[in-house]
C-alpha cells in the first residue's frame, strides 16, 4: 500500500508573473510546502489562515558539505525589510568573527491559490561555509539566532500593525504595544514605563545592538590577534552566546569594554577550566575574580566572575546560592538587577557572571574586596547543593508492631515513665519527617494522648497514626501505645555545606514532645546523648573556633570508627588527634603526621587521590589489630583526603608497624 503524498501548496506571485519565470514560481512553491507542517497544510486548502498566522515567522534550514539553506515565511504586511535583517544577522553571527558569504537568494511576495486576500513574504538565502569547523560553530549557534530573529520579526509586526490602526486612541495604542511587547520579549508589565517613548525605547533595545556588538567584535578581535596564544576564534562563539542570549536590560547599561571584558574573562576561565579537569578529573577547581565598577558613571559595584567543575551529577548551583556565599562574606550586599549570567553548556563546567552592591551604591573598601577574593571559593564549595531524590519506602508495619511490644516490656513499675522511640522517616524540599513510636501506662488520672497534644505548647507538628492497648500492668494499670508523625521545619537545622543536621533535629523533636507529654525516656537516644556530651567536652577543651574550624571538627568527631570510640576515647587524645588533621590541611606539610599521648599513639596521613584509601585499610587490616584498639577515621575535601588511626598499645614496636604499614602502602 503506498502511502499518500503531502499536499503540495499552489501559490501566486505577486503582483503579476509578467516577468517571472515558471521554472522559478515552481522552486519557490516547493519550498513554501516544505517549510509547512501537514495540518497547516490542510488548514490552508480550507481557506482557513489562522493556523498559519499564529505560527509565522516560520524558519526552515538544509544543511549541506559546505553550506547551509536558511528558509523562511512571515507576513507581507508590517514587515518591510525582514529579508535584509535576516541575512545580515546570519551573516555575521553564524560564525562570529567572520562575514559569512551568500552564495544564492530567493525572495517572493506571494498568496496562496485559496487565501488570495492574504499575502506572504518567502525568502531563502544559501550561506557558504568553508570548513567543517565553521560549520560546526554554525550550526551551535543556528537554534538560539533564528529564535532571537524570529521575536524580533513578530515584535516589529505587532508593533507597526497597532501603530497603524486608526479606530483606536493613542492611549489604547499603548497599552495593547506594552501588552503584545512584554509577552514577545518576556518582560513584565511593570518593566515598561508609561510613555510610548519608553515602551519603544524598549523595544529599539531589542532590535537596535548593532552599534554595540560591533564594538564588542572590534574589542575581542585585538585581543585575539595581540595575544593568539590566550585568545583563539573560540572567544568569539563566546561572544555570540553571551551577546544574543543575554537580556538587553544588562546590555544597555554597560558599555562595550565591560562586556568585552567578560566575554574575554568567561573563555579563559573556561579554557583553564577544561585542562585542568583532564589532568586532574577527580579533584575540585575554581577560578575566580573579583572586579570594581561603575555603572552608569555613578553606580559602584562589584563584578564577580568564576568558573567550577561539577564532580558530580547530584551538585546544584544557582542564583541563590552563590548570593548566599557572597553574603556569607559580606552580609549587606545586594544583586545588581539582571546581572547574573551563567553557562553550562559543558556538564562539567558551570561558569557565571554577577554583580553586587552596597545599600545607597557606597563604595567598597579594600579590606572588603580582599576578603571576598580569599573566602569567595571556599565558600561556594561548601554551599553547593546535591539534588536528593524521594524515596518511595511503604511502612514496615511488622517492624513498628516489634518496637511498639519492646516498649511495652519496659514498663515494669506503676512509676515508670513513658518510653518514646523516636525514627527518622523521610524528607521534602522543606520539612523533616519523624515517627515516634510510644508505650505509657494510663492510671485513672492520666489524660488522653489526643488530649496532651491539642493543650500542648509545641512548635512541633504533630499527628497521631494509630492508639491501642496492648496489655495490662499487674492486670490492672492498661498499657498504651501509639504511633506518631512529627515533621518539622528544615531550614534551622543546615549546616555550612547544606546538609542537613538530622542528629539536632532529631534533638529538637525530643525536646518538643517533652513540652506535650512531659518527662519520658528516650529509648533509642542514649548512645545520641553520650555522643553529644563528649563533642561539648571536646569543644570546650578546643575553646574559640571559626566557623570552618566548628565544621571541620564536627565531621571529624562523626567520622570515628567504631562509632562506639566517640565517647570512649579521652578528651585529650581527641583534641591531640583534631590538631594533627588541622596541620596536615596545612600546606606543606609531610605525607605521615604523628605524635603519642601516654598509651595512645596517633597518626593522620594525606591521600593525594581518594581511592588510596583502600590500599591504606588493606594494608592496615593485614596487622589484625583488635578494633577496641584501633580508632580510624576518614575525611574528604576539595583539595585532599585524609586517613588518621589512633592505637592504643603499651609498646612501641606495635606503633612503628602501623607507620611501616602506612608508608607501604603510600
Amino acid at each position: 500500500m503506498l502511502l499518500e503524498s503531502p499536499p503540495r501548496l499552489k501559490i501566486i506571485p505577486y503582483p503579476s508573473t509578467d516577468f517571472i519565470e515558471e521554472s522559478f514560481i515552481s522552486t519557490a512553491e516547493q519550498k513554501v510546502s516544505d517549510l509547512l507542517s501537514l495540518k497547516i497544510k490542510q488548514q490552508v486548502l480550507k481557506n482557513n489562515p489562522a493556523g498559519l498566522l499564529e505560527t509565522i515567522p516560520i524558519f526552515g534550514t538544509l544543511p549541506l558539505p559546505n553550506a547551509l539553506w536558511v528558509s523562511f515565511i512571515c507576513p507581507w504586511e508590517y514587515t518591510n525589510g525582514a529579508g535584509r535583517y535576516i541575512d545580515d544577522v546570519l551573516k555575521q553571527w553564524l560564525v562570529p568573527g567572520k562575514s559569512l558569504s551568500i552564495t544564492a537568494a530567493i525572495r517572493l511576495s506571494f498568496s496562496f491559490e485559496t487565501l488570495t486576500t492574504q499575502r506572504f513574504f518567502f525568502g531563502c538565502s544559501l550561506f557558504e561555509l568553508s570548513s567543517v569547523q565553521d560549520r560546526e560553530i554554525a550550526e551551535r549557534n543556528l537554534k538560539a539566532l533564528i529564535e532571537e530573529v524570529r521575536l524580533n520579526i513578530q515584535a516589529v509586526y505587532r508593533t507597526r500593525y497597532i501603530a497603524s490602526m486608526k479606530s483606536i486612541s493613542i492611549e489604547q495604542k499603548n497599552g495593547m504595544i506594552k501588552e503584545n511587547l512584554s509577552k514577545i520579549l518576556n518582560v513584565s508589565r511593570s518593566d515598561f514605563e508609561h510613555t510610548l517613548f519608553d515602551q519603544m525605547h524598549q523595544f529599539l533595545m531589542k532590535l537596535g545592538r548593532e552599534e554595540k556588538m560591533t564594538e564588542i567584535k572590534k574589542n575581542l578581535t585585538e585581543w585575539v590577534q595581540a595575544r593568539p596564544k590566550e585568545f583563539g576564534q573560540g572567544m568569539f562563539s563566546e561572544m555570540t552566546y553571551f551577546t544574543v542570549l543575554f537580556k538587553d536590560q544588562f546590555a544597555s547599561k554597560r558599555d562595550s569594554r565591560h562586556i568585552s571584558r567578560v566575554i574575554a574573562l568567561h573563555y579563559l576561565f573556561k579554557k583553564v577550566l577544561l585542562d585542568t579537569i583532564k589532568k586532574c578529573p577527580l579533584e575540585r577547581h575554581m577560578s575566580l575574580k573579583v572586579y570594581k565598577l561603575k555603572l552608569n558613571k555613578e553606580e559602584s559595584v562589584l563584578g564577580i566572575l568564576f568558573g567550577m567543575n561539577i564532580l558530580r551529577d547530584s551538585e546544584r548551583l544557582d542564583k541563590q546560592i552563590v548570593i548566599d556565599a557572597i553574603r556569607s562574606c559580606l552580609p549587606e550586599v545586594e544583586p545588581v538587577k539582571d546581572s547574573y549570567l551563567f553557562d553550562q553548556r559543558e556538564k562539567k563546567i558551570y561558569l557565571a557572571y554577577l554583580e553586587v552592591h552596597k545599600p545607597s551604591h557606597a563604595p567598597f573598601r579594600f579590606e572588603e574586596i580582599t576578603l571576598l577574593r580569599e573566602k569567595l571559593g571556599s565558600e561556594i564549595k561548601k554551599q553547593i547543593e546535591n539534588d536528593v531524590h524521594p524515596i518511595f519506602l511503604p511502612r514496615n508495619e511488622e517492624e513498628i508492631a516489634r518496637n511498639l511490644i519492646l516498649l511495652s516490656h519496659q514498663l515494669k513499675y506503676s512509676r515508670d515513665l513513658p518510653q518514646v522511640s523516636i525514627h527518622y522517616e523521610k524528607q521534602s524540599e522543606s520539612e523533616l519527617f519523624f515517627s515516634i513510636m510510644m508505650a505509657r501506662l494510663l492510671p485513672p488520672t492520666a489524660k488522653g494522648l489526643r488530649e496532651l497534644l491539642v493543650s500542648g505548647q509545641s512548635e512541633l507538628k504533630l499527628s497521631i497514626d494509630e492508639i491501642r492497648e496492648i496489655g495490662k500492668l499487674k492486670r490492672k494499670i492498661p498499657k498504651e501505645t501509639s504511633v506518631l508523625s512529627a515533621v518539622l521545619d528544615k531550614a534551622p537545622f543546615f549546616r555550612p555545606d547544606y546538609s542537613v543536621d538530622l542528629l539536632r533535629a532529631r534533638q529538637q523533636v525530643a525536646y518538643e514532645l517533652s513540652k506535650v507529654i512531659g518527662e519520658y525516656r528516650d529509648f533509642n537516644g542514649g548512645m545520641i546523648l553520650k555522643q553529644e556530651e563528649s563533642l561539648l567536652a571536646l569543644r570546650k577543651l578546643i575553646g574559640a573556633m571559626s566557623q570552618d574550624t566548628e565544621f571541620l571538627l564536627e565531621n571529624y568527631f562523626y567520622s570515628l570508627r567504631p562509632g562506639i570510640m566517640q565517647t570512649v576515647l579521652p578528651t585529650e587524645v581527641l583534641n591531640a588527634h583534631f590538631e594533627l588533621l588541622q596541620k596536615l590541611r596545612k600546606s606543606p606539610s609531610p605525607p605521615i603526621l604523628e605524635e603519642k599521648i601516654d598509651r595512645f599513639f596517633l597518626f593522620f596521613v594525606k591521600l593525594p587521590l581518594p581511592f588510596l584509601k583502600e590500599t591504606v585499610e588493606i594494608a592496615v587490616e593485614q596487622l589484625k589489630i583488635p578494633s577496641y584498639e584501633l580508632t580510624s577515621c576518614f575525611l574528604q575535601f576539595p583539595e585532599t583526603s585524609a586517613i588518621g588511626y589512633i592505637l592504643r598499645k603499651d609498646h612501641y614496636e606495635d606503633a612503628c608497624c602501623l607507620k611501616k604499614a602506612l608508608e607501604k602502602a603510600l
